[in-house]
């Protein structure tokens, strides 16, 4: 026995009076738990997508102050202003003026929680795409890269199509749908 641990007939008189106390609360409680059936099947989706998408929410909360760290200044010139440094991209197809997509696009809009550690796109030298329509490939990595430069004439990206997404949700757009319990 532990230096400072009641003797047991003390443990016995509490577990008397503690276990029914406890019996009590739960009885009490019934019509409150039973009732939260309906407000669990749509939290619990919520809370699983945000499980699984842990890295990407942790990395949005730890970076987001530097979206807007960048300093110039101000019109008036009495003082200093904060911008929002953006990345715009330019080119025949951003701007509408390509006729069909390029065979090297490889966009992906709904990627994966864990798309950056994904080991298949270090093997295969990209990132899952959208789909591989444009490249006259079946989409599952068995074109690969020719490894000619992008943007050079002749080259080919590899191109295989990412999975469905993790959680029993069909296709490749994130689904957030109620659960369904039975007996609530």
């Amino acid at each position: 026995m532990h230096t400072g641990s009641p003797p047991i007939s003390r443990v016995i008189t509490m577990v008397q009076t503690g276990l029914p106390a406890v019996r009590d609360i739960l009885t009490g409680a019934t019509p409150l738990l039973g009732s939260l059936g309906t407000f669990l099947e749509q939290l619990n989706p919520i809370l699983g997508w945000l499980s699984g998408h842990q890295q990407l929410i942790s990395d949005f909360i730890s970076n987001g102050a530097s979206g807007i760290a960048a300093t110039t200044t101000s019109f008036s010139g009495n003082g200093v202003g904060h911008y929002l440094r953006q990345f715009s991209p330019v080119g025949s197809e951003t701007l509408s003026l390509a006729a069909n997509r390029d065979s090297n696009n490889r966009g992906n809009t709904y990627p994966g929680p864990t798309w950056l550690a994904d080991p298949q796109a270090l093997a295969r030298g990209n990132f899952a795409s959208w789909d591989c329509k444009n490249t006259g490939a079946r989409g599952d990595g068995s074109v690969p890269a020719n490894n000619i430069p992008a943007g050079s004439p002749g080259s080919q990206e590899a191109c295989w199509v990412a999975p469905t997404l993790p959680g029993g949700q069909p296709g490749q757009i994130p689904h957030l749908l109620a659960a369904t319990y039975p007996d609530k």
